[in-house]
């Protein structure tokens, strides 16, 4: 998912392997090299991993724990901003831990998975990239604490995805396997996505995600996240209405009014994502011959106007 919501890190990603052909050589995955270079069918990903970042800021956040804030923008934002060509104010969308006793002690558990993490960010992105190839990729990887919202929701797992070229996760040690596979197919797909343009209005986003969720299902399809539980009822139609009279809105509040919801005014938890995911399904539907590829690149107007969507 894309880095509107500060309060709700969200997801709700991934790249390459032909499973038909058992032949394909295997690339070995060097697990003590930081970026992780991995190589499948001609797509380059580098995994960029931050636990040394976070355990150097332990150890000074311990001797100065007034001045956590700045620590964390020396040990661990200057790294990610030397990985990446962004501007610091994108890194806001990270923010730093207070509970450096818990920081430690989860740095320890995903430590100890990481091999497994590695291993299955590797699949999820080779399974994403059969299905849609695209621009070589970065993924960046940032351990994620109980400070943080929603995540029991998420499975313990977030994404962000920056731009055409990387996303970033954010892993609890409490994360599933499926939660992990899944998330980093939905910013994946964001990523090759993107790189036909970036989404802006409440229509292009909503689809956006719509789409992501679609793909990362189509691959995953016992992952059943809570976002996608359809509306009805009450929900359904001040849903839709809002939706359908802000289609145009470039507002981040229209858009975190969705997200966030609010029950006194019929807007349930992640109607923009629901109603996206809708518009998608009926896509589907009524167009089973368009390819993934094909749809991926289709803009927000058309996927809405050929999925003949009339609630």
């Amino acid at each position: 998912m894309i880095n509107y919501w500060r309060m709700f890190i969200f997801v709700v990603i991934s790249l390459l392997l032909f499973g038909c052909n058992e032949d394909v050589e295997k690339p070995e995955i060097l697990l003590d090299e930081n970026p992780v270079i991995l190589e499948h069918n001609g797509q380059q990903f580098e995994l960029y991993k931050f636990y040394d970042e976070y355990e150097n800021f332990i150890e000074k956040a311990e001797k100065e724990p007034d001045n956590i804030k700045v620590l964390f923008q020396q040990e661990v934002m200057k790294a990610f901003g030397e990985s990446t060509n962004h501007t610091v104010s994108l890194y806001e969308e990270i923010s730093e831990p207070t509970k450096i006793d818990e920081v430690r002690e989860y740095l320890t558990q995903l430590r100890a998975q990481e091999d497994d993490i590695d291993r299955w960010i590797k699949e999820a992105l080779e399974d994403s990239g059969d299905k849609l190839p695209g621009e070589d990729k970065k993924v960046y990887i940032f351990p994620s604490f109980s400070e943080e919202v929603s995540l029991k929701e998420l499975e313990y797992v977030s994404g962000l995805a920056i731009d055409k070229e990387g996303f970033i996760l954010m892993i609890n040690p409490l994360f599933t396997e499926r939660s992990l596979k899944y998330t980093v197919a939905h910013e994946y797909h964001h990523t090759v996505a993107m790189e036909s343009g970036r989404a802006k209005t409440l229509l292009e986003r909503s689809v956006l995600e719509g789409k992501a969720d679609t793909f990362a299902k189509i691959i995953y399809p016992e992952m059943e996240p809570a976002w996608l539980q359809p509306l009805s009822g009450y929900y359904k139609e001040h849903g839709w209405e809002v939706f359908m009279e802000n289609l145009n809105s470039e507002e981040s509040e229209i858009w975190n009014f969705l997200f966030i919801g609010n029950h006194f005014k019929g807007i349930a938890k992640w109607t923009n994502y629901k109603i996206g995911y809708e518009i998608m399904q009926n896509f589907l539907k009524e167009n089973r011959d368009v390819s993934i590829g094909e749809w991926t690149k289709m803009s927000a107007q058309d996927i809405l106007a050929k999925s003949q969507y009339t609630d």
